[in-house]
């Protein structure tokens, strides 16, 4: 996954764009707010809420510094398994692999896959 500035803005409102960047694929703009400590402090539980109702990443700096980034469990969770999708290499052949299928055609419709697991009794007849 991939991201990359998509605009430089005041304290609310730096945007990047997230995703893995293909033709086919989609991008998710995310906006990151940036408060410093003593506000993030006092409005928590706010900013906890809005990081897992609209998935907004909130940037906490202390003494003026980077310091921590507040994201709901979800936006970590879905985070980590990117990193780790992205650290396995067969994983990633496999993905390589499957893109080379979808775009020469080798590709298998529904009809097909349950045509052979009927075949191989795997589903009733």
């Amino acid at each position: 996954m991939g991201l990359r500035p998509l605009a430089q803005g005041s304290r609310y409102g730096r945007g990047i764009i997230a995703g893995p960047f293909s033709p086919r694929s989609h991008a998710t703009i995310l906006y990151m707010t940036t408060v410093p400590l003593a506000e993030a402090r006092a409005q928590l539980s706010r900013l906890v809420d809005e990081a897992i109702r609209t998935h907004q990443r909130v940037e906490v700096t202390k003494n003026g510094r980077r310091a921590a980034v507040i994201l709901s469990a979800d936006d970590y969770d879905e985070l980590m398994e990117t990193i780790d999708i992205l650290g396995d290499a067969q994983t990633m052949a496999d993905i390589r692999e499957a893109d080379a299928d979808i775009a020469s055609g080798n590709v298998s419709t529904l009809d097909d896959v349950l045509a052979d697991m009927k075949l191989r009794g795997r589903l009733p007849s």
